[in-house]
């Protein structure tokens, strides 16, 4: 699992051999109280706020259920299949798809792109016309955009395309090795490849080389990166500028993924899950003994909250607060057979008109509770609604309606219309966004002039 922070916006997990993808846009005010676990059988998405699960897969809109990256960019979510990239408001669960005849191996954004790599090269998706534009045809595992610099790792060595010349140069400090995954830390870009690692110094404009490592999975903690590699970890120290293994793990048999933050370094292993509290040194130790319905692990994800362990058939989750440990079990999508209605993972539908899908996601909730204080009852009662209603013709034009209150602080509400793209109005969305304004997004296409056009007005603070 890796999950990468390019900037505020801007969030990518792509997968690495079997580790499942993990997202948790914390900074995305539409999706912070989601995770997002791509899988081989769609996306599992977590809402922290309920402790309730859901899907998107081929059955929402996905071209299909392998998921290879995940991304978020402005309001934004991008799912990369192996030849396909869909997209979707998070709001409004439009999605669309963008399909390419060979496999995509690399996602990043910029303020003005989506940019995509893979065998044919890197394409750049204009997000003011919605065009794609080809920059190079030359093949590309990775790609990173750093400050108006679009990074590329290829099978001959590392390309950077600088946007503010639009000029594509191959970087001559660089060693011609096979490019496997770039990775962004604050000080650091790093290109990694199984003989040679590569690091460039963002504030000196250095360049340094070290030995290259095979990479099962790696995590970024600041400065430092720790690579899972042949069953050990071994760390990037950044004030020796050396890399080390870490001794700690070495009684650990099987260990095949792993994830660290500033108190804690997990291990997912074919024995179950093993917790090194890096302040107190101390070690706990989750199997079936005690917690796990499965302990043959593949992956792990800790935060602040829960602690997510992964295998090919479920995915565990640990509630820290309540002690409990509960499963979410990861099965193939079934596309239902079309009833007046039925149930999928795309909502509640119902066929009451004519070629129209009709349908609702998401989900309401209330209780109440009753305390006597001084022999009198006292009523207390919550609730939280996060809907959307669906409206899909057969030729995919598409009307959605969602209103979310799941943070009484930042409560959402709107609508989107998405038509195709040589109607006269492509896509309208409005909605009211928190800190108290309004949006609309008007994007006309005029296809008898042949020219596109995007109008967007919001701020108008209405009191």
């Amino acid at each position: 699992m890796i999950n990468i922070l390019y900037f505020v916006f801007c969030l990518t997990a792509q997968r690495i051999g079997k580790e499942i993808i993990i997202l948790e846009p914390l900074t995305e005010v539409s999706a912070k109280d989601l995770i997002y676990f791509g899988t081989n059988s769609g996306i599992a998405v977590f809402n922290k706020d309920s402790k309730t699960w859901s899907r998107i897969s081929s059955v929402s809109g996905l071209p299909d259920n392998k998921i290879r990256i995940i991304g978020i960019d402005e309001g934004i979510i991008w799912v990369v299949t192996e030849t396909s990239i869909a997209s979707a408001d998070i709001k409004l669960n439009d999605w669309q798809i963008h399909n390419f005849t060979e496999p995509i191996t690399g996602l990043t954004f910029d303020e003005d792109y989506v940019w995509i790599a893979g065998i044919f090269g890197v394409k750049a998706m204009d997000k003011y016309t919605e065009k794609w534009l080809e920059i190079t045809q030359n093949k590309t595992n990775s790609i990173l955009s750093e400050n108006k610099v679009i990074w590329m790792g290829t099978d001959t060595g590392i390309y950077k395309f600088d946007r503010r010349f639009e000029r594509l140069e191959k970087v001559q400090e660089a060693p011609d090795i096979s490019i496997t995954s770039i990775i962004n830390t604050p000080t650091n870009i790093w290109f990694l490849s199984k003989d040679e690692f590569v690091s460039y110094n963002k504030k000196n404009n250095l360049w340094s080389k070290y030995p290259g490592y095979s990479i099962d999975d790696y995590q970024i903690l600041g400065d430092s990166i720790f690579i899972l590699s042949a069953g050990k970890i071994i760390y990037f120290e950044p004030l020796t500028s050396m890399w080390y293994e870490y001794k700690e793990s070495g009684d650990i048999a099987g260990i095949t993924g792993f994830t660290i933050n500033s108190q804690n370094l997990l291990f997912a292993t074919n024995n179950g899950l093993y917790i090194f509290d890096l302040t107190a040194k101390s070690r706990t130790v989750y199997n079936k003994k005690n917690g796990l319905l499965q302990d043959t692990l593949f992956d792990v994800y800790e935060n602040n909250d829960f602690i997510f362990v992964i295998n090919d058939y479920s995915i565990q989750y640990f509630d820290k607060k309540n002690k409990i440990w509960g499963i979410e079990e990861l099965y193939a999508p079934i596309k239902k057979e079309k009833k007046l209605f039925y149930y999928d993972d795309s909502g509640l539908h119902n066929n009451l008109v004519n070629d129209i899908d009709i349908r609702l996601q998401g989900r309401t909730y209330y209780y109440q509770y009753v305390k006597l204080y001084n022999g009198e009852p006292e009523y207390t009662s919550f609730e939280s609604v996060n809907l959307k209603l669906i409206g899909e013709h057969k030729s995919n034009r598409l009307i959605s309606l969602y209103y979310d209150d799941t943070d009484k602080d930042q409560i959402l509400y709107g609508f989107g219309y998405r038509g195709l793209e040589n109607d006269f109005f492509y896509r309208i969305n409005a909605g009211y966004i928190p800190l108290d304004f309004y949006e609309l997004d008007l994007i006309p296409h005029f296809s008898t002039l042949g020219g596109d056009a995007k109008f967007k007005m919001k701020n108008h603070q209405l009191n």
